[in-house]
C-alpha cells in the first residue's frame, strides 16, 4: 500500500481521479485505439505526398 499512497501524492490525483483511470471501459477503450495507431503508423511509413501528410494529421488528432 506505500507504493499506492506514494504514486497518489506524486500525480496529485483524488480518489474520484483514479476511479476514472481505474475504470475497465477507460483499459478497454485504450487497448482498442493500440492497433489504429500501429497500422496508421506502418501506412504512413510506407505513404508519401498527400497521403502521409493526412495520415500524421489524424494522427496527432487521436492522440491530442
Amino acid at each position: 500500500m506505500k507504493f499506492e499512497n506514494f504514486v497518489a501524492k506524486y500525480f496529485a490525483m483524488s480518489d474520484d481521479v483514479w476511479a476514472c483511470h481505474a475504470n475497465p471501459w477507460s483499459v478497454w477503450t485504450r487497448y482498442s485505439c493500440l492497433p489504429l495507431l500501429v497500422g496508421m503508423h506502418v501506412v504512413a511509413k510506407h505513404a508519401t505526398g498527400r497521403v502521409l501528410a493526412l495520415i500524421s494529421g489524424v494522427d496527432i488528432m487521436v492522440l491530442v
